[in-house]
């Protein structure tokens, strides 16, 4: 990764630097998700499921255009990726007809849930967020971030191409896993160029299967507080 230590000189360059790339993944997430949305709310009626549309569309757009851009060394280009996040939301909105808005049946669904499942998801949403906060604070990479999860990335961030081969760990064939989650990092280290953001794509996933959990309870015909337990 191309950052200089905090103490290194030009220390606000480099903090403008960070801010710049976080804005630009928050842009390019926010532009993902908004189109995974629309694609997803025209094919379902469930605001969970819209959700759970949403965030598993977005993912996969953004491995798929990590891979193509990869194939010209520009798999992890802050620019690139961004530029291309925001294409595939134009493209979206021009391509697939508006649905009946979600936010408001949200809202809806929100209002007629009663105390017991409001209190569930205020509190595991507030969990979440502490969690998170600390996340990034102190990251946590772990035996298999160093050996596997975060050093793939990190060689991809460096030559541009998600995907490629490398053998990074002698007498253990890593690069033969399926590596659909090393892509997905790589596509966050390569706009955010931090590693405390590729911290949150594992929370994002838990909570991406709460989301889908409860989602499909519900269709199965449980009841909302029995299915956020």
């Amino acid at each position: 990764m191309q950052i200089s230590p905090p103490g290194a000189g030009g220390s606000g360059k480099l903090t403008l630097a960070i801010a710049w790339h976080l804005i630009a993944l928050v842009v390019a997430s926010t532009a993902l998700l908004a189109a995974g949305h629309r694609i997803g709310a025209a094919l379902l009626e469930d605001v969970l499921l819209r959700l759970t549309a949403a965030a598993t569309i977005a993912s996969a757009v953004a491995v798929g255009e990590a891979l193509l851009l990869g194939t010209f060394g520009q798999g992890a280009s802050p620019v690139w990726l961004t530029l291309a996040a925001v294409l595939t939301w134009a493209v979206a909105r021009l391509a697939v007809p508006a649905a009946t808005g979600s936010p408001a049946r949200i809202a809806d669904a929100w209002r007629r849930t009663s105390f017991v499942p409001r209190g569930l998801a205020a509190g595991f949403t507030a969990l979440g967020g502490l969690e998170l906060w600390h996340l990034l604070l102190r990251p946590v990479v772990g035996a298999d971030g160093l050996y596997y999860h975060l050093t793939e990335p990190e060689i991809w961030v460096a030559d541009g191409r998600p995907g490629s081969m490398h053998e990074i760990f002698n007498g253990l064939p890593l690069q033969a896993y399926p590596r659909t989650l090393e892509v997905l990092d790589t596509w966050v280290l390569g706009i955010s160029r931090t590693t405390s953001a590729a911290e949150l794509v594992g929370p994002a996933f838990l909570a991406l299967a709460a989301v889908a959990t409860v989602g499909g309870l519900r269709l199965l015909g449980v009841r909302t507080r029995v299915a956020l337990l």
